[in-house]
């Protein structure tokens, strides 16, 4: 990721390796005021992150990233024994920042109780938050719950202090990238995700 030659670079036994394009992309604090809450058109309810959801995340982002390209990049993705250790990297190491749970919620649809969505967020600075993992399931898609989500996460970081708020997403992956923006984020660089192409 830091790299300055980014997805130019060329490496050894390239034929070996899968080259993904993901974007880094940055929000200014202050336009979290200016984003609006939105009710689902779908009923959700909305609850803080508890760690006694993580196997239902697990599932839910298992289910949820099934032939999606991100599943192609990271395969923890693509079981819930997998998505179990991812959420387990995310909430007890510090990859991406420290995960903060005050920042972090769960969308859940109000009949069955099950899982809708999620957005995990992080400290990487005292000032600087990151949203480490969107998910909604399928049936919750283009509702509205992910935009929710990912304002209540951003509005909580803003109280904090955060004076920016990161987050990274794979270029092809138009949708997601389409919502960010219109949230007020933007691109500042991108940065490739080698993939170790196990078929050979």
């Amino acid at each position: 990721m830091m790299l300055r030659t980014g997805p130019a670079i060329a490496l050894p036994q390239s034929k070996y390796v899968r080259m993904f394009v993901r974007n880094f992309m940055e929000l200014d604090g202050e336009t979290v005021g200016r984003l609006s809450e939105k009710h689902p058109s779908q009923p959700v309810l909305f609850d803080s992150w508890s760690e006694r959801r993580q196997d239902e995340a697990a599932a839910l982002i298992a289910s949820a990233y099934q032939g999606h390209i991100d599943s192609e990049i990271n395969d923890q993705y693509r079981s819930p024994a997998g998505a179990r250790r991812f959420l387990m990297n995310i909430v007890q190491f510090p990859g991406c920042g420290s995960f903060f749970q005050p920042a972090s919620f769960v969308a859940i649809e109000p009949i069955s109780g099950r899982l809708a969505g999620i957005c995990l967020a992080s400290l990487v600075q005292a000032d600087v938050g990151h949203v480490t993992q969107v998910c909604v399931s399928k049936a919750a898609r283009g509702t509205g719950a992910g935009y929710e989500l990912i304002r209540r996460s951003l509005e909580s970081l803003a109280r904090h202090g955060c004076r920016k708020v990161t987050l990274t997403v794979t270029a092809s992956n138009a949708e997601a990238i389409g919502l960010y923006e219109r949230m007020g984020f933007r691109k500042t660089r991108n940065f490739a995700a080698f993939v170790w192409d196990t078929g050979f």
